[in-house]
C-alpha cells in the first residue's frame, strides 16, 4: 500500500500518533506540559522527559516531517516500517 502524501505543514504530534509512537492521550498531556514550561520547549524533549517516547523516535518524526514538506512527497510508511512502526493513514 503506497502511502506517499505531502503536506505543506504536517504537524509533529499528529505525525507521531500516526507512527504509533505516542497516543492522543500523551499528545495531549505533552501539549499542556509544553504550553505551562513555555512554547519555546521542543514538543519532543516534553515528550522525552515525560516517557513517552526516545530520542531515537524523535528523530524518525522529525525525519518524515521534513521528507514530507518536500516538493515529490514521500512514502511515510517506508520510514516507520524501517523503525519498526506502522503508519495509520
Amino acid at each position: 500500500m503506497s502511502t506517499k502524501i505531502r503536506q505543506p505543514k504536517a504537524k509533529f504530534g499528529e505525525l507521531a500518533m500516526k507512527a504509533g509512537v505516542i497516543t492522543l492521550e500523551q499528545l495531549n498531556a505533552a501539549l499542556q506540559k509544553q504550553l505551562a514550561d513555555g512554547p519555546w520547549r521542543a514538543l519532543g524533549d516534553v515528550l522525552i522527559e515525560m516517557g513517552c517516547c526516545t530520542r531515537a523516535d524523535i528523530d524518525m518524526i522529525l525525519e518524515v516531517q521534513s521528507r514530507l514538506q518536500s516538493p515529490e512527497g514521500y512514502d511515510a510508511a517506508t520510514e516507520c516500517e524501517a523503525n519498526g512502526r506502522e503508519f495509520l493513514a
